[in-house]
């Protein structure tokens, strides 16, 4: 039996567009070098997009899983709608953890000001 490329192709084809889904947080760089109010506040800023980003990407993917879902759908031995709750769970984690980060870099900031 000769083996296909096919099962291949169709799990890239599912993963690719969530990566593109996924936000950049802050360099480890950036996290390390901050000291002033500002800096962190700038930290705090982008923890806050990525969490917003990464809740955007959940939205999509739970519309993706609808569709998915729907009777007839002819790809639902694919798996496809699983995968799509597995990410929206995964986002919307991720995105409770980057406010969390943002709430952590907001108190930086403030007791940076208190200095």
């Amino acid at each position: 039996m000769k083996p296909t490329i096919l099962p291949l192709l169709m799990a890239f084809a599912l993963v690719t567009p969530a990566l593109a889904d996924t936000p950049m947080a802050p360099s480890a760089e950036a996290v390390a070098a901050a000291q002033t109010p500002a800096e962190h506040e700038a930290l705090a800023a982008a923890y806050a997009k990525e969490a917003s980003d990464l809740r955007a990407a959940a939205a999509r993917h739970r519309a993706m899983d609808k569709e998915y879902s729907a009777p007839g759908y002819r790809s639902l031995k694919l798996g496809a709608a699983l995968h799509c709750k597995k990410l929206v769970d995964s986002y919307e984690a991720a995105a409770t953890e980057a406010d969390s980060l943002a709430a952590a870099q907001r108190e930086a900031a403030a007791a940076a000001k208190a200095k």
